[in-house]
């Protein structure tokens, strides 16, 4: 009996699992059609960005890629590499323009990845994107801190 009272327990918990799911993803509909997002942007791992325009896209996954294909081209994703997936206002793949640093050039610096991973301690910024591959990193230098890019 108590086997029992235990399993309609776990039932009853897993339905109220599953009905707020539900309405946290109605309720993120709704609020998702009050914009509009003509772009759809993929980041990888070294920082490259694609965007894609959403009209008439479609999103499938084969063989640990994922496949974005709308009405003017395809694109193919392998989902170890590609770090995020967001949607855009603008066809642009970034806001950032230019990178200034303001780090002292005669001092060391340590360079961590965008997700956190110190990369190295160098001598300086130009010496770091001599040795590093392309992508935004983080440079630390005392108490500043300031992105840049390698390309």
């Amino acid at each position: 009996m108590c086997n029992f009272a235990s399993r309609k327990y776990q039932i009853h918990y897993n339905m109220k699992k599953i009905l707020v799911l539900l309405l946290s993803v109605i309720g993120i509909a709704a609020y998702a059609d009050d914009y509009t997002y003509p772009y759809l942007v993929f980041i990888d791992n070294s920082g490259n960005a694609t965007t894609l325009n959403v009209s008439e896209l479609k999103i499938t996954f084969e063989n640990g890629q994922l496949v974005a294909q709308n009405s003017d081209e395809k694109r193919t994703f392998n989902l170890s590499e590609l770090s995020v997936m967001q949607f855009a206002e603008t066809g642009t793949a970034t806001g950032i323009d230019t990178i200034t640093t303001t780090v002292d050039s005669s001092q060391p610096i340590e360079v961590y990845s965008s997700s956190g991973i110190l990369m190295g301690r160098y001598n300086s910024i130009s010496e770091a994107s001599q040795q590093l591959q392309r992508g935004v990193y983080i440079a630390r230098q005392n108490e500043v801190t300031s992105k840049f890019t390698v390309k």
